[in-house]
């Protein structure tokens, strides 16, 4: 992963076994499309976020693919059950 892009979490301080808590998300990146010109008049290299993989005790809760259209920095959340 970039040093560019730093998702952030929030998760309840809390939760009990077999609750479901959700989660919460925000993918802070620069979104880059690669069309744009720096100072010096050259591309900047494309950068946008296209996939987001979430692992809970070493096992998927979450495998996101997403499209070149997403938003600049994008919010995201979904549920988890504690075990």
């Amino acid at each position: 992963m970039s040093d560019d892009i730093k998702p952030r979490l929030r998760v309840p301080a809390t939760a009990k076994k077999g609750e479901v808590v959700e989660v919460k998300t925000l993918i802070t990146h620069p979104m880059e499309n690669g069309q744009r010109k720096d100072a010096d008049g050259k591309l900047v290299p494309r950068l946008i976020v296209n996939a987001l993989k979430v692992t809970y005790n070493d096992r998927p809760v979450l495998n996101a693919k997403l499209e070149p259209a997403v938003a600049a920095n994008p919010y995201l959340s979904f549920f988890v059950k504690v075990e």
